[in-house]
């Protein structure tokens, strides 16, 4: 904890990423060698994609970028880094962060409730489910199930599951591709030819056949499990999210 500097009228009701109540809470079941952050380190009080162990006992890894999961596939996060001093840094006079260092055990909370602020400017709704960006893991939207939060404009044909693009820019493994004809749930597998992440070839999760070219819609967010729990909340604040029966 850092050194108290003021004392406010009103304590603050939460802390970033830390449980919201004594629901039941349930956790990422993971082989003998359990869960380590990733070469990268992990983020707190952020969603997080683990790597399937393969062989042996060899710990499963953690990563806040669902980019960095060895598969490079897996979408939906699974599970939340929870707040309870999971933490550590070695930056000379920090005294507080949202940080774990590479290759530290980890929990992930699959099940349960959790405070997380709000973005700026978005105001939460009661029941909206909760997207997450594939590259960070904690920067979140809230809205109904099944939306495109967003996206960015490509152009691009397509041919079996094979998608050529002419015109866009940031695009990577996991992307949600979207537009007319285009099936529900697409997303690119691989690049295969072309600027990295730009005009060029890439190989896709589903096969939408012969489509010429036009405008399509690109997006890194995912829907997670969780939803906002919270009732009345504004743009900003501490919202309770979570899932359970």
């Amino acid at each position: 904890m850092p050194f108290q500097k003021t004392v406010n009228t009103y304590s603050s009701p939460a802390a970033d990423g830390q449980i919201a109540s004594g629901n039941p809470t349930a956790w990422y079941v993971a082989g003998p060698g359990a869960v380590v952050s990733g070469a990268a380190g992990l983020a707190v009080a952020a969603f997080a994609w683990a790597t399937p162990i393969t062989a042996g006992d060899t710990p499963e890894r953690a990563d806040s970028n669902a980019l960095l999961v060895a598969d490079g596939l897996a979408r939906t996060p699974s599970g939340f880094v929870v707040n309870e001093q999971q933490g550590n840094w070695t930056t000379i006079l920090q005294e507080s962060g949202l940080q774990i260092l590479p290759n530290q055990a980890v929990e992930l909370m699959t099940r349960g409730d959790v405070w997380k602020k709000a973005p700026a400017g978005v105001t939460p709704v009661r029941g909206q489910k909760v997207y997450v960006n594939m590259r960070d893991g904690s920067t979140l939207a809230f809205a109904a199930t099944g939306q495109l939060i967003s996206p960015t404009a490509i152009t691009a044909s397509f041919a079996t599951n094979v998608m050529t693009v002419t015109a866009g820019s940031n695009l990577s493994v996991g992307t949600a591709i979207s537009g007319a004809s285009v099936p529900a749930n697409t997303y690119i597998k691989a690049q295969t030819s072309g600027t990295a992440g730009g005009a060029g070839t890439y190989t896709l999760s589903t096969t939408p056949g012969t489509i010429a070219s036009q405008s399509n819609n690109a997006t890194d967010y995912v829907e997670t499990r969780f939803s906002v729990l919270s009732l009345g909340q504004a743009a900003g604040d501490f919202v309770k999210i979570g899932f359970g029966d």
